[in-house]
């Protein structure tokens, strides 16, 4: 993939997994005058950036990681949408789904983070900056407007839909990875330079 377009696409992942973070922004979908338990306004939230954590798992930067994260976090996302469609109120059954989905989402996005992160590295290997400002910019709009986005959609259509978003956002991810990213290295690993035979 060239240097920039994964730059590009690394950076629009960035702001996509960080707003997530502001889903305090939302309240879920319940039924009128049920009595709501807290789990259910705060988990999602704090599982999510629990599950983020696993961006300190080693990993290698390869595209094939960064794609199966994009790609959990897609899945992830429409569990979520279908479970909040279903909330009651208590911690029952939808309501631990919503959770685990929001886990699955966060593990999936330090996945693709730190797959991401290691490709845009070995892209501009002379240029480290690159590869720490644009990132870290996106990561800081993602966290402060991100409540904007979440706020509107909840507001005019419904909670589900902001994981909707979600996935439809996650396959054009991982469509624009497929597309910008020669077949020849999406192989097990980066190609390293060649080396010469000591013979």
């Amino acid at each position: 993939m060239p240097g920039w377009r994964m730059l590009g696409t690394f950076a629009v992942s960035l702001l996509l997994f960080s707003a997530n973070t502001r889903l305090d922004a939302a309240l879920p979908d319940f039924p009128l005058d049920a009595p709501v338990d807290s789990a259910l306004t705060n988990w999602p939230i704090y599982a999510y950036v629990l599950a983020f954590a696993g961006v300190l798992i080693p990993l290698k930067a390869r595209v094939k990681v960064l794609l199966s994260g994009l790609a959990g976090f897609g899945l992830a996302s429409l569990l979520c949408a279908f479970a909040s469609d279903m909330l009651t109120g208590d911690l029952d059954v939808p309501g631990g789904v919503l959770i685990g989905g929001r886990a699955v989402q966060g593990l999936s996005a330090a996945i693709a983070v730190r797959a991401g992160y290691g490709l845009v590295l070995a892209a501009f290997p002379a240029q480290a900056w690159k590869a720490v400002v644009m990132p870290t910019a996106a990561i800081l709009v993602g966290v402060g407007l991100g409540p904007v986005p979440v706020a509107a959609v909840d507001d005019h259509l419904s909670y589900g839909w902001i994981f909707l978003i979600d996935a439809l956002l996650s396959v054009m991810l991982v469509a624009a990875v497929m597309v910008f990213t020669p077949r020849s290295e999406r192989g097990p690993a980066l190609r390293e330079p060649d080396r010469l035979d000591p013979a």
